[in-house]
């Protein structure tokens, strides 16, 4: 896993194409993944229990995330958030793991598979923007139908 600084710059750089490049569905996939990084960032538990049992703070803004990644799906024109929703999901998992097996699975373990699908997410989105960059280009302000 990258280094929080890293990853912090990796996100600006793909949300930031989106909120330059993309069109309506990619800039609201950009909001959900920057609003619940910090949401994120915030509800982590103290250091010295961190990542011991579920963490329900990160668990509430995950499912959170899923939800607006899934109502985005459900009401975009685009097949990217899709991808986003099922990713979205497998972090859910993650802390349904953690859960069912407790102690049994590592914190090392739990931290990765929380972390771990956000990277996928933000190259989707990157790639959902290029697409309709290469979609919309040669029509002179767009697309009327970016819905």
């Amino acid at each position: 896993m990258l280094p929080v600084p890293l990853y912090l710059a990796l996100m600006g750089l793909c949300c930031g194409y989106a909120f330059v490049r993309g069109g309506r569905p990619e800039r609201i996939g950009a909001a959900i993944i920057v609003i619940g990084t910090f949401l994120s960032m915030a509800a982590l538990s103290a250091p010295l229990g961190r990542y011991r049992t579920v963490e329900s703070g990160i668990l509430g803004v995950d499912l959170i995330a899923l939800v607006a990644f899934t109502a985005l799906a459900l009401r975009a024109d685009r097949f990217w958030p899709i991808w986003v929703s099922a990713l979205a999901g497998m972090t859910i998992l993650g802390h349904v793991g953690r859960w069912y097996l407790g102690p049994d699975i590592g914190r090392g373990a739990y931290a990765i598979g929380m972390v771990l699908w956000s990277y996928p997410i933000l190259v989707v989105i990157a790639i959902g923007t290029f697409n309709h960059q290469r979609r919309t280009a040669g029509h002179p302000g767009g697309l009327a139908a970016d819905r």
